[in-house]
């Protein structure tokens, strides 16, 4: 009987560590951990939002409409829309305090997460507002919420301030301009 119930725990443990690889996410993509400098640089688009409205679709997925309150970079136009997977694993809505926090600076920071299947999975609050790069989400730092700061977004809260510095500096480098 022991050797039995030895043999039936082995084939579990077996089982479990053959699932374990199609269930985890070892390493994130080296996409999604790019430094800050090197997101701004390869952003088209990158704008302030507010989320006007968050509405679950048959198919399990979320329509997230978009107003825009502040263009950075790219295509101008007052509203969009994404359509996104349903949030999984670990959920943070934070500015990481105006994006003073150290956290947010260090290597992987960001607001958003892999799950086990190695995508991120973002997900917004209606009457938030965000610093979205390029609709895509690619990076931990795509969707990063800013403060709100009376009927306004937080104007001061560091990333913006960091991600429209850069931008400058990159339009007087297009220009042929001393920084």
């Amino acid at each position: 009987m022991m050797s039995l119930c030895r043999a039936f725990s082995g084939l579990v443990l077996l089982l479990a560590l053959a699932e374990q690889p199609a269930l985890a996410c070892w390493a994130a993509p080296p996409g999604h951990l790019i430094g800050v400098d090197e997101q701004i640089a390869d952003a088209k688009n990158i704008a302030v939002v507010k989320v006007v409205s968050a509405t679950p679709t048959a198919d399990g997925q979320i329509k997230y409409e978009f107003l825009v309150q502040k263009r950075l970079a790219g295509e101008e136009h007052a509203s969009f829309a994404l359509l996104e997977s349903d949030a999984k694993g670990v959920i943070r809505d934070t500015s990481f305090d105006r994006h003073n926090d150290p956290a947010f600076w260090a290597f992987g920071g960001g607001r958003l997460t892999n799950y086990v299947d190695c995508k991120l999975y973002p997900w917004f609050v209606a009457g938030a507002s965000y610093l979205l790069f390029d609709d895509a989400l690619q990076t931990r730092r795509s969707a990063e919420k800013i403060d709100t700061i009376g009927m306004s977004f937080d104007r001061e809260d560091k990333w913006l301030l960091y991600v429209e510095g850069a931008l400058e500096k990159r339009r007087q480098r297009e220009l042929g301009q001393p920084n």
